[in-house]
């Protein structure tokens, strides 16, 4: 299947596992992170903060998963989890750990 996030999978879903861009797009020419040259753009570095995809995965998982479903992320080296009713407090993490890098 190919889709936009959750687009492409019609049912309800008991886990979402994503691993997804999380850098702003205009850190990408910085030498801090030459070391992610080599990887594609797009699986790094997204538009504003960095932090729309997984606020867009946050929202169409609370849609989305069952309701003892749970979603696992990447993010910045951490992975991440959190059931479909911890999803707000998993966006205010992932809002806490982009201010402090």
């Amino acid at each position: 299947m190919q889709g936009d996030l959750l687009e492409a999978v019609p049912e309800k879903l008991d886990l979402v596992v994503a691993n997804l861009p999380y850098l702003p797009e205009r850190l990408r020419l910085e030498s801090a992170y030459a070391d992610l040259r080599s990887e594609p753009p797009s699986a790094v570095f997204a538009a504003g903060d960095g932090l729309g995809p997984y606020r867009r995965l946050l929202e169409a998982s609370r849609r989305r998963l069952t309701d003892r479903g749970a979603l696992v992320i990447q993010y910045r080296g951490r992975v991440l989890e959190a059931t479909r009713f911890e999803l707000g407090n998993l966006l205010a993490d992932l809002d806490s750990y982009a201010l402090a890098a």
